[in-house]
């Protein structure tokens, strides 16, 4: 198959990433046959493997986007560093993409970014929004804050020292107590209280 020809049909399904039974449904190919196209047209500079069968079609894709079809089929949402500065809570540019899920705890190099998924409670997994540009869950400023506290015991030792933090007007003290009440945990709940206690006694 022509290739050129191969991306404008798989451009035409107007969606930024596609698996690879879906191009060959597209395509009208067998699975083995369009994974050979979607990789000469990877090579080609075309699109981008993704990984796990997953195609990048639009190069300018939003990287927000790539967390739902790389942690699938677990539930994730945009949290920690990433949303701290997305609600303008921290000035530094976080290099990684960081998210909280059901997911197991794992970090997944791609060629648009590289992605840190971190495992919380599924009575944690809550308090998000979406993003009004790319559609995608974002943790709420408070729940932002409250998934570095709850995740600084863990091993990986990413979250022992938090950056300046600015809270915004709008940071809704009383709603980040009570979300501390869904950690399931009476000793991961008690370090999370004591941390926000700490934070809020020094602004």
């Amino acid at each position: 198959m022509n290739l050129l020809f191969a991306l404008k049909t798989l451009q035409e399904m107007g969606v930024p990433i596609v698996q690879t039974r879906d191009a060959a449904c597209k395509l009208q190919l067998s699975n083995a046959h369009t994974s050979q196209v979607l990789r000469r047209l990877a090579q080609k500079k075309h699109i981008v493997h993704l990984g796990k069968g997953l195609w990048v079609l639009d190069l300018k894709v939003h990287p927000f986007l790539l967390l739902d079809y790389v942690v699938a089929p677990f539930p994730c949402y945009i949290s920690l560093q990433t949303a701290l500065y997305h609600h303008d809570m921290i000035d530094q540019i976080p290099r990684i993409l960081t998210a909280v899920s059901l997911a197991r705890t794992k970090r997944i190099e791609t060629p648009l970014a590289t992605i840190s998924i971190h495992h919380i409670a599924p009575q944690f997994f809550c308090e998000y929004e979406l993003d009004p540009k790319t559609h995608v869950k974002i943790a709420t400023p408070e729940k932002a804050l409250l998934d570095i506290f709850y995740l600084k015991p863990a091993k990986s030792l990413w979250f022992q020292s938090l950056p300046e933090v600015e809270l915004p007007a709008s940071f809704n003290t009383k709603k980040a107590y009570a979300l501390i009440d869904k950690i399931p945990s009476p000793a991961r709940r008690s370090i999370v209280k004591k941390q926000l206690d700490v934070l809020l006694r020094s602004r």
